[in-house]
């Protein structure tokens, strides 16, 4: 078992709603995902079971409970200073609450750990603290001066499922206010802006970023999303019902009538790698392929030729081809790839995509588009990406889901 060390620390990713927790210590480091929760569960941190443990990060071993009360401690001291943090050893999450919260059964309440020693060798706290000392002392003379120099200036994020309307992809943006820091700042006081990022598949142009809402809280933000396409009308919530058109490029936060009426099938409750399998035709279903070949090789997992819709038939491009997707690796160790399959099992092109972890696809002839995250890095939150496939030239152009 590696002897305990008072160096240590624990530093807070965000990426929108979402991001990383990292413990550092000089035996390694170990990475977690938050989110925000529901109900009376602030944030949740998912730290991993004992066999995760085991098998990526050994020098924890044995040390867990000082782990978890140390990240815990952490980060009620950061971003929830009224709360308190209980554990779900069944999902192996730390649940952020506040005091007054019940204790739900099978959960139990994390003593939080101490900040480390100021005495630590390696340690960087000292200096991050007088740094934010410095920065309240100074906070009244920022907002003299515009709130600039300090303004602390975050990136937005997807937030929910993208929509397409013809060429347009859109995508439900959420970003953090800018805010000046202070010593005991208070998430619940934090304020969101939600906007639209409009992409043309067909133009490798920037996206277009129309802004649908400001000054929302976290807990708004549990019924922002977009709804249902109509035409060249896409309808969202934000607050209250809007719509925008992407052919005037117009929001009207009071449209006339009602969304229409969807029926419910039970493939709506689908999501993940489920969801997926609804827009994809599994290769071992040559009923639904007609003459389509599966070419041969290695290297191809998960693989399904793309349909027109979701449970729809094979999409058939240009001279009856069609599309193959499959990753490169099995796990999600390699990247998504698509290929341009003829009738007989030929080639015509194989693309990557670059998406580590595929979320969503947008069939279309000339330009699908899909959305995923890139490959996973050490101490990097996976970046969103958008990528629109041209099935005549046989190239893919990126965009960035990420609104600086």
């Amino acid at each position: 078992m590696p002897a305990p060390t008072d160096s240590w620390e624990v530093l807070i990713h965000d990426r929108g709603r979402d991001g990383a927790v990292s413990y550092r210590e000089p035996s390694g480091e170990l990475r977690c995902y938050w989110e925000y929760g529901g109900g009376d569960v602030i944030a949740i941190v998912s730290v991993g079971q004992e066999d995760h443990w085991r098998s990526h990060a050994p020098w924890a071993v044995g040390r867990r409970e000082v782990i978890l009360s140390r990240i815990a401690g952490e980060v009620i001291r950061q971003r929830v200073p009224t709360g308190r943090a209980d554990y779900d050893e069944r999902r192996a999450a730390l649940h952020f609450r506040s005091h007054e919260a019940p204790l739900p059964p099978g959960e139990r309440t994390v003593t939080p750990a101490p900040p480390p020693e100021s005495s630590s060798p390696t340690r960087k706290r000292p200096g991050l603290m007088i740094v934010i000392g410095i920065i309240a002392a100074l906070g009244l003379a920022a907002f003299l001066i515009g709130r600039t120099f300090l303004t602390v200036r975050t990136t937005g994020a997807p937030w929910g499922q993208s929509v397409r309307s013809g060429d347009a992809v859109v995508t439900m943006i959420t970003r953090l206010e800018p805010y000046v820091p202070t010593l005991h700042r208070n998430p619940a006081n934090d304020r969101y802006t939600v906007g639209l990022l409009i992409h043309s598949a067909s133009d490798a142009g920037r996206g277009r970023f129309v802004e649908v809402a400001t000054g929302r809280r976290g807990s708004d933000l549990n019924q922002a999303k977009l709804g249902v396409v109509d035409g060249s009308r896409v309808w969202f919530v934000a607050g209250s019902p809007g719509v925008y058109d992407v052919r005037t490029e117009r929001v009207d936060h009071r449209p006339a009538g009602q969304p229409p009426a969807r029926p419910f099938v039970p493939a709506d409750l689908a999501t993940g790698r489920d969801a997926l399998r609804l827009m994809l035709i599994d290769p071992g279903s040559p009923p639904r392929l007609g003459s389509v070949v599966l070419p041969g090789g290695e290297g191809m997992h998960q693989a399904g030729f793309l349909r027109r819709e979701r449970q729809g038939e094979i999409l058939r491009v240009a001279d009856d081809d069609v599309l193959l997707l499959f990753e490169s690796k099995p796990y999600r160790a390699g990247t998504v790839m698509v290929a341009r399959i003829r009738a007989d099992g030929t080639r015509v092109w194989t693309l990557d995509t670059g998406i580590g972890e595929l979320r969503e696809v947008f069939p279309d002839p000339a330009y699908p588009a899909l959305i995923g995250d890139r490959p996973r890095e050490p101490g990097k939150v996976p970046e969103p990406i958008l990528v629109v496939v041209d099935v005549g030239a046989g190239r893919v152009t990126t965009r960035s889901l990420w609104l600086e």
